[in-house]
């Protein structure tokens, strides 16, 4: 995991990110993962999540892209966006047959070894209750947990353009894929017929709906077209390409002609926390009780009242349990106005003021306190490393104001001549 932040006004936005990449649960490496987009014009490029796409690292990628698009410039940020997306759309080398099939096995053997872990939760719980398991629940457990995930899945929506035509077609050309898949996942347990038709739909479906559950990576583009005035930003949710389809959808679109923001994204509470007053899930916990509190309270009242009948106090308790969905909806519309007039409103306003190195202060010291909170909790340290920090405005283009080097700048004058060199040479050739 990761902690990024955007912290936007009219004249800049500023981008910081932090190092840390998990390999596996016990080992958190260092990863780049703030990037320019265009060597000459004011557009960023942040990724979080899968640190790979179809098995390549985003680094290279944006790097390649990057080289592809030399002094080519939009007016829009959101074409910069749509060149990147077309990039990894149209681009054969990044989805060869062989990383297409890897990709489908990865995905289809992550997911179903997250609902085999939902179903040894469920055997684990009725040997805790009765002491003992027999096969036959087991199967049972096994079935029903498939078919909760068939019923997910089928009601999902298509991503746009695409049918049941195209979850059929992937499953005709990936069957065997997703098989060995299931097999892994399932520790090759026996699976009736049916259920193996039911995996076979849902990774399938996996590639051809909206919802992305595992394995994606976010990725963020920021700054400036030639034409626009004020930054912007763009976020998206990808997967991979599968049967010529890429699976993506945007999630964030802000331009700060509609006033200045703080963006958070990945490990987002403590940005959260410091926003709104309040650790979200401490807020889901209070409304959790306070849901409970009102469900009891009536019987509590009326069990205390002497002469009132049990009929009647059924007939009260009802009528006043009918209430309590909008209690708790009036608590809820409080509390958000409370928040927004008390802490994001007059945070928000004062963003809309800050410099540009204030703007910078602030992004690197939102991923900096969510890295301090995992560094002192129990939870493993997936926020943490030197953290990187880019300012990006209109005049000054894409200004770093903290970037790590895996090498010594001072022994690597040759990386810093070659930079801008494919430029120059273009330049040479059109004259």
């Amino acid at each position: 995991m990761t902690a990024e932040v955007a912290v936007m006004n009219s004249q800049a936005v500023a981008l910081a990110a932090d190092s840390a990449a998990t390999l596996r649960p016990e080992k958190i490496l260092s990863a780049n993962k703030l990037f320019t987009l265009s060597k000459y014009e004011p557009v960023g490029i942040m990724i979080y999540g899968n640190a790979s796409f179809m098995g390549i690292p985003w680094e290279t990628i944006v790097k390649t892209f990057r080289r592809d698009l030399g002094t080519r410039k939009f007016d829009t940020l959101q074409e910069y966006a749509r060149e990147f997306i077309a990039f990894l759309d149209n681009n054969e080398a990044l989805c060869d047959t062989k990383r297409e099939q890897e990709h489908v096995r990865e995905q289809t053997y992550r997911y179903f070894s997250y609902m085999w872990n939902i179903i040894r939760q469920r055997c684990d719980r009725t040997i805790r209750e009765r002491g003992d398991i027999t096969e036959a629940e087991v199967i049972r457990i096994t079935a029903v947990v498939v078919r909760e995930h068939r019923k997910y899945w089928d009601e999902a929506d298509f991503l746009h353009g695409l049918s049941t035509n195209y979850t059929q077609a992937v499953i005709t050309k990936y069957q065997d894929v997703i098989d060995q898949a299931m097999k892994m996942a399932f520790k090759q347990r026996p699976i009736s017929a049916r259920l193996r038709d039911s995996l076979r739909v849902i990774g399938a479906s996996l590639f051809a709906k909206a919802p992305f559950r595992l394995g994606y990576s976010g990725v963020v583009v920021a700054g400036f077209g030639t034409k626009d005035l004020f930054p912007a930003l763009l976020g998206f949710d990808i997967q991979g390409k599968v049967n010529r389809v890429l699976k993506f959808k945007q999630r964030q679109e802000h331009d700060c002609a509609n006033g200045p923001a703080i963006i958070p994204f990945a490990q987002d509470e403590m940005v959260c926390t410091f926003m709104e007053g309040i650790d979200p899930e401490q807020e889901e916990f209070v409304y959790a009780n306070l849901s409970s509190f009102l469900v009891e309270y009536p019987r509590v009242i009326l069990d205390g009242i002497r002469g009132i009948d049990n009929r009647e106090k059924k007939r009260v308790e009802t009528a006043l349990s009918r209430l309590t969905p909008k209690l708790l909806d009036e608590w809820r519309k409080k509390m958000e106005r409370y928040k927004l007039e008390h802490h994001v409103s007059p945070i928000v306003r004062i963003v809309g003021e800050l410099p540009k190195d204030d703007l910078a202060d602030m992004a690197e010291a939102l991923v900096s306190l969510t890295s301090f909170k995992r560094k002192v909790t129990p939870t493993a340290e997936t926020v943490g490393g030197a953290i990187d920090v880019a300012v990006i405005s209109k005049g000054d283009g894409f200004i770093w104001i903290k970037r790590k080097h895996y090498f010594r700048s001072d022994l690597n004058h040759q990386f810093f001549a070659n930079y801008f060199r494919e430029a120059e040479d273009d330049e040479e050739q059109d004259t």
